[in-house]
Formats: C-alpha cells, structure tokens, sequence
C-alpha cells in the first residue's frame, strides 16, 4: 500500500509564520522576494509592476528584501498567476465557516480516500493556490459539475497515475 499525500501540501496551503502581520500574508508586500520602493519582485524582472496589494503562487513569506539588481525575469505573470486580489482562505469561495473549513479539501478527500489524507480545517489568514475568489460565485462548469480546483487535483492524480 502506498503512502497517502496530505492534501494541503498538494494545494501549497500555507499559514501565516508570524514573520509578518497576518494581513500581509500572501500579499506581496508580505513576500521576501518583493522590491518594496520600486514595486518589483525578483522573479518577475524589472518589466511588470508588482504592487504590494498583488499576490502570486510564488509567495514566500517574510519581510520584503529584494533588490532590484536581484530582479531577473524568471517567470511571467501568467506563468505565477499574478493578480491583484487578497488570496487568503478568509476571502476564498471554498473557505465555510468564517475561513476555518476548506469544502475543497473536503470534497477530494471524499472523491480521492486512497489518495490523499488530510483535514479540511483551516485558518482564515492561511492561503493556498486553489484560491477562488468569492465574488467569481459558484465555481463550476454546470450546477452539477466539479468544482475547478477539484479538476485541477483530479488532472493532477491522472499525472502522477501516468
């Protein structure tokens, strides 16, 4: 029997450490890796603006200290999913019971038990890259469809299954 994979760490749920105010927890002005001054980031160059309000799936956590001779353009802002829009599991459609319950963490526990193990309790100030804002409503093809974050983790199974 193989060894299950805990969900949170296939969705890169991540909470607050502490290094900065939980507000700025996933915001870039919370990234170590933000040109605080010049509204820059390290790995996205010195061509795109990156405001401190903005976040992407390269959020590393700690108090600003990039340069921006450091900048070098390692990924666009498709490629990290840049956007301007607070990420956090308080904001996020998934996030039930004031942000501390994850319904898409429960719904692939449900549909994958051999795959992943996990709990779908979470913190309002934590984040993950399944993010979806509230405001975007249901997120399904149909009323009866998966979700898209469960698609995202059913395509990844079907990868590592290959």
């Amino acid at each position: 029997m193989h060894k299950k994979d805990n969900i949170k760490s296939v969705v890169m749920y991540m909470e607050p450490k502490g290094f900065v105010p939980e507000d700025d927890h996933a915001q870039c002005r919370g990234c170590m890796m933000w040109i605080k001054g010049d509204d820059l980031c390290v790995p996205h160059g010195k061509k795109v603006n990156v405001t401190g309000d903005m976040t992407c799936g390269g959020y590393a956590e700690g108090k600003p200290h990039g340069k921006k001779e450091m900048a070098m353009e390692s990924w666009t802002p498709e490629e990290s999913g840049l956007e301007k829009r607070e990420v956090r599991c308080e904001n996020c459609y998934y996030g039930k019971e004031k942000g501390t319950h994850c319904e898409l963490i429960e719904q692939i526990l449900e549909k994958f038990p051999d795959t992943y193990e996990g709990d779908p309790k979470i913190k309002p100030k934590a984040c993950c890259n399944a993010n979806h804002k509230k405001e975007r409503g249901k997120p399904a093809e149909k009323e009866d469809g998966p979700s898209e974050g469960l698609k995202r983790i059913t395509l990844i199974k079907i990868m590592q299954e290959a």
